[in-house]
């Protein structure tokens, strides 16, 4: 059997298709665990009419605590030999469990990640791993500092066995409000002999603007290092040093530029002087210069970065804002 954790929160306008495209899977042996995190629009009682309906629908209602502590609450109750996570705006193929049960069961492995489709508004496109052609099993030796930090992704386009995240005690880190999924998915891979990788796209994937890497944050620049320094720790637990540079010449990099847009998202209220001076702030922070000394090839943003162009920064992050219907 397999448990399906979805977090649920203010989804009402995403979840009936969320959960018919469950309900609808070929594989039927499973349990469908529907955490509503606190909830104030009727997606409770959504989850309430699933359970009425079906029996493998099971629901828990608790204080809104954020994506982590729901699933974690998930877990806490999933009785499945494996476990896969779905996003409650998000919806699934209907051969997806079967799939990745039928990988799982056949290469004996302990995870099963496969592709998505990435759709946004009309237009969809398939995220593959570049360096594996085609479907294969994937020894953890063979998992370089690089490849890693591709395959350590969402934890929705991963089938987990349950017995490796208990006996490893693997729980999402409720403190953390970004990159929850790629730490996870560092231990959860970390702990595993070895994995198969499906070249099969079995989730859509649908970009929300609301989403919480688009959300305003007074303090991301704050969550930012302090997530990198959660990471650091993560990856020399599970990996060894050796997997540190790539994390922080290139997610470093990235985050960086990720909180320069982040200062122009359409819920800060401040004057555009008030915004230059927090880019201004991130482009001197000592910790990202140093990850941008050490990129060897830099695009032309990541040039504007390391030099310090704070005034072409803000442009561009408001036009970022605003092609991403950010800003008005």
């Amino acid at each position: 059997m397999v448990s399906i954790i979805v977090p649920v929160y203010n989804a009402q306008q995403y979840l009936e298709n969320c959960v018919q495209s469950i309900l609808a899977q070929t594989y039927r042996d499973f349990q469908l665990i529907l955490v509503n995190d606190g909830s104030t629009d009727e997606s409770g009682n959504l989850c309430d009419g699933f359970a009425a309906r079906d029996s493998r629908v099971t629901v828990i209602h608790q204080k809104n605590a954020g994506v982590s502590a729901a699933r974690n609450a998930g877990l806490a109750v999933a009785s499945g030999e494996y476990v896969g996570f779905v996003d409650a705006d998000d919806t699934i193929v209907p051969e997806m469990l079967e799939q990745t049960v039928g990988a799982a069961c056949q290469h004996k492995v302990d995870m099963v990640i496969f592709d998505p489709y990435v759709c946004e508004g009309s237009k969809t496109s398939v995220d593959s791993l570049h360096f594996f052609p085609e479907s294969t099993v994937v020894y953890k030796k063979e998992i370089t500092p690089e490849r890693l930090r591709y395959m350590a992704g969402a934890v929705w386009r991963a089938l987990y066995s349950r017995e490796v995240l208990r006996r490893n005690n693997l729980k999402f880190d409720s403190t953390l409000p970004l990159s929850e999924d790629r730490i996870f998915n560092i231990e959860a891979m970390g702990c595993c002999e070895k994995l198969y990788y499906l070249r099969q796209p079995l989730y859509r994937y649908w970009i929300n603007p609301g989403s919480a890497v688009r959300k305003y944050r007074p303090d991301m620049l704050d969550v930012v290092l302090n997530t990198h320094h959660r990471m650091e720790q993560t990856l020399r637990t599970y990996w060894g040093e050796t997997y540190l540079p790539i994390y922080e010449r290139v997610n470093l990099v990235d985050d960086a530029l990720l909180c320069v847009y982040n200062v122009f998202s359409p819920q800060i209220t401040l004057s555009f002087k008030e915004k230059y001076a927090q880019v201004k702030q991130i482009v001197n922070n000592p910790q990202f210069w140093k990850a941008y000394e050490k990129l060897q090839k830099r695009t032309l943003l990541q040039n504007l970065f390391y030099q310090k162009r704070v005034l072409l920064l803000c442009a561009i992050a408001w036009l970022w804002n605003k092609k991403h219907k950010m800003v008005g």
